[in-house]
This record gives structure tokens, C-alpha cells and sequence, in this order.
């Protein structure tokens, strides 16, 4: 009988789980003129009871995916900004003010990422 209910809950937890880097659900790809696309994924609907979960990436199609972040509220949200060779990512927060507050602000070299060629 203990057993029966370590496997039940053990089932239970496990399929809880999830990956930053499940794609459930395309939502939206944007492309710039540099030819980075910038796609967001549904990676986990929160229900009832919570937000949903998006995960962020960026890409040129044929080289390289990179994951750049996951967002789990509604009121936040990552924007990328292709200045040359970099990509500025930019994770804010809406505020009660009429700008946006930057949290976090990662850089990437498109140069680099086409090199190391990984793909998330």
C-alpha cells in the first residue's frame, strides 16, 4: 500500500516538472533586418491558479538557437536590441510609471553564437 501512494505521488511530481526549454506552444517569431529571428514559446499554462510561462529565444535559422530567458509573469517581458555585431537582451517589469524597469541586461555576440553553432 505505501508503495501504491510513493508511486502515485512520485507520477504526480514528476510530471509537474518542466524545462526552460520545452516549446510547447509557438506563439510569435520576430525578424530583424540583421536576419536574427526572435521567438517566443508557451512553456507552461499556469491554470487557474497561476500565469502562464514563455520562453525566449533567439536564432538566425541556420546556426544557432540560443535560449535567452523565461518570463513567468504577465507583467514582464524580454526584448532583444541588435546594435552591429551584439545582441542586447533586455528582462523588464512594467511599472506604475510610463517606462518599463529594466531588471537584467545580457549581451551576446552574433559572431560567437554563429561559431559555437549550438542549438537549444
Amino acid at each position: 500500500m505505501r508503495l501504491r501512494k510513493f508511486l502515485f505521488f512520485f507520477i504526480v511530481i514528476l510530471s509537474s516538472c518542466f524545462s526552460d526549454f520545452t516549446k510547447n506552444e509557438h506563439l510569435r517569431t520576430i525578424e530583424s533586418p540583421q536576419g536574427i529571428y526572435f521567438e517566443v514559446y508557451k512553456i507552461m499554462t499556469g491554470g487557474a491558479l497561476a500565469s502562464d510561462s514563455y520562453g525566449y529565444y533567439i536564432t538566425d535559422s541556420i546556426n544557432f538557437r540560443k535560449h535567452i530567458g523565461v518570463t513567468d509573469y504577465d507583467d514582464r517581458d524580454i526584448v532583444i536590441e541588435i546594435v552591429g555585431d551584439s545582441v542586447f537582451v533586455y528582462k523588464r517589469a512594467d511599472s506604475w510609471s510610463t517606462d518599463p524597469d529594466t531588471l537584467e541586461v545580457k549581451s551576446y555576440s552574433i559572431d560567437l553564437l554563429v561559431n559555437e553553432g549550438k542549438w537549444q
